[in-house]
């Protein structure tokens, strides 16, 4: 499964997704809201995503309603 973990803060980032790696999980990174939101609409992109609370561009809760409104991406699971 492709998890998308986005996050500011490179120490989480790089912790968060050795982890994920480790236990299996195909991980795409991203350092801002707008980087995330973009790789969430690729065709083939990840259904679930770790997103920071506050991000540069879009934060977590944006992200969070632009999943929920307006998008035909099907599930997209947002933690």
């Amino acid at each position: 499964m492709k998890v998308l973990v986005a996050d500011d803060d490179p120490v989480a980032l790089m912790q968060l997704s050795a982890r994920l790696k480790s236990w299996g999980y195909d991980v795409v990174t991203c350092q801002n809201g707008t980087e995330a939101w973009d790789t969430l609409r690729e065709d083939g992109g990840p259904r679930l995503a770790v997103v920071d609370w506050v991000m540069p561009g879009l934060d977590g809760p944006e992200i969070c309603q632009k999943v929920r409104v307006g998008t035909n991406l099907g599930f997209i699971y947002v933690i």
